[in-house]
Parts: C-alpha cells; sequence; structure tokens
C-alpha cells in the first residue's frame, strides 16, 4: 500500500507517518483534547504507521535513537478511538508520571470514554528523623558523666543512607588533681553518614566527625576555668523499633579524640 507521510506539531513534538487512520492531524487533535496544556519542551518526534492489524507507535529523537515503542491492536475500533488510544501513548510518554497517570482505553469497543486521572500524591523525596536521648558517658579513666544527645537525620525516600547532624554533651566529671580537684566535660557537634538495615527491628550502623569544646575548671578560685576545642571520630551502632511516626532506640557509641589534653596546677 502506498501513501504520502503527513506530519502535525505539539508543541517540540512532531507526529509523522503515513497512516490516515488513525491520522497524525487526529492524534494532534486527540491530544489536544486529552492534555490541553500538554507542551513537551524536549524536540522529539512520533511515527505513526498502520500496518494490517496493528497500528505502531515509535518515540524517535533528534538524533533518530528509538527511546519507545508501542503496537495498539486495529480490531473493529474506529479511526477516532485509534487517535485517542494513540494520544494516550504519546502522553503517557511525555507526561510527568508522578502527576498524572493515563488509563489506556480498551480499543475492542466502539466507543471508548478516555481519562485523564489525577494520581495520588506521590510521597515526600526527602525524609527527616528527629530524635532526641539521655546518655552516659564513660571516659577511658572509668569516670561517668550523664549526658543528653539531639540529632536531626535527613534522606532521600526510600533509601537507606542518612546524614546525621547531633549535639551532644555531658555533665561534669571531678577528679583530684593535686592538692585539690578539677571538673571536666565536652559539648560536642557530630556529622556524618548513617546506614539502615531492617524493617520492623532496624539496626543503624554510623560514623561521624566530632568537634568538641573541652571545658576544664578548677577549684582554686571561682573563675579559674579553661576552654579547648577538642576534634574526634565517633563510631556507632543503633537498634531500633519503630511504630508507624514513633521509634525506640539504643544506641552505642565510641569516640576517639585526636588531640590528648593534659590538665596542670
Amino acid at each position: 500500500m502506498l501513501g504520502f507521510a503527513v506530519a502535525a506539531r505539539v508543541g517540540a513534538l512532531s507526529l509523522s507517518g503515513a497512516s490516515v487512520c488513525p491520522s497524525p492531524d487526529g492524534v494532534a487533535a486527540a491530544i489536544a483534547e486529552l492534555a490541553p496544556h500538554f507542551a513537551p519542551s524536549t524536540p522529539s518526534r512520533v511515527e505513526i504507521l498502520r500496518e494490517e492489524r496493528i497500528v505502531m507507535l515509535r518515540l524517535v529523537d533528534r538524533d533518530q535513537r528509538t527511546l519507545a515503542d508501542r503496537q495498539l491492536p486495529i480490531r473493529d475500533s474506529s479511526c477516532a478511538d485509534l487517535a485517542k488510544a494513540a494520544a494516550v501513548v504519546i502522553v503517557a510518554w511525555q507526561l510527568d508520571t508522578d502527576h498524572w497517570t493515563p488509563e489506556i482505553p480498551r480499543l475492542s469497543a466502539p466507543s471508548t470514554a478516555l481519562v485523564l486521572r489525577q494520581a495520588k500524591p506521590s510521597p515526600p523525596r526527602l525524609g527527616y528523623q528527629v530524635s532526641a536521648a539521655l546518655l552516659g558517658s564513660i571516659a577511658t579513666d572509668g569516670t561517668f558523666a550523664p549526658g543528653a544527645e539531639a540529632s536531626l537525620a535527613l534522606t532521600r525516600w526510600g533509601s537507606r543512607w542518612m546524614g546525621r547532624l547531633s549535639v551532644f554533651g555531658t555533665g561534669l566529671r571531678q577528679e583530684r588533681l593535686g592538692f585539690g580537684r578539677y571538673e571536666w566535660s565536652r559539648v560536642a557537634v557530630a556529622a556524618g553518614p548513617s546506614y539502615r538495615m531492617g524493617r520492623g527491628w532496624q539496626l543503624d550502623l554510623q560514623a561521624d566527625a566530632v568537634l568538641a569544646l573541652l571545658i576544664v575548671r578548677g577549684d582554686a578560685a571561682p573563675d579559674q576555668a579553661a576552654f579547648n576545642v577538642d576534634p574526634g571520630l565517633r563510631a556507632g551502632l543503633a537498634a531500633r523499633r519503630t511504630w508507624g511516626r514513633i521509634a525506640v532506640f539504643v544506641d552505642a557509641g565510641v569516640v576517639g579524640w585526636l588531640r590528648s589534653q593534659q590538665a596542670q596546677a
């Protein structure tokens, strides 16, 4: 069968082919009726080819590379129904499916109703987790100090990786020095990645870079205090159980301070 190629255009998308049922103009009109605001910005072309039992749709880019193809069965469908079905496929190729979901019609029916319905809102692309905890810190010399920690974790939806930022601090520890005593503590900021495993019961592997303010105070006079910056590294492991938006967790970590500190009297 011989035919002449016909072309139509919708924005940057061109429709071409020798098919007269459906014709490129008919498909363009169906697209305008189906999605009035449909205006693709990326130059591409759809070839419409009709064979004995099928209509072939082929999406190609400017370099003539095939991006997608689809076969539509002809059966007893009218040219208008074939044009509407082709319009649904073409709009589905180009439209953002996070916001719209086309319903493909059944071509066996002589008159087909096409519906372009709004999909359910997609989940947020960025998730966050806010947590607070009481902690107990044991130094290398065995002294113990209570403390607290607050953290914020950000992640892409569906990813097991998170980025964490936390602030923690402990109460003052007392130690004897010479004929007196001194107290010391750290208040720190930590940031680093975390990897989560599991679903109901979950296990988080954590690694942080830590920057702390070291506070040292003697008892010789009320104003005998010194401050210093103390960098470190922290590795941690957290076990957690989630119920909806709430989680209970137990966290254990080890901090290694990169500089040695010495108090003198």
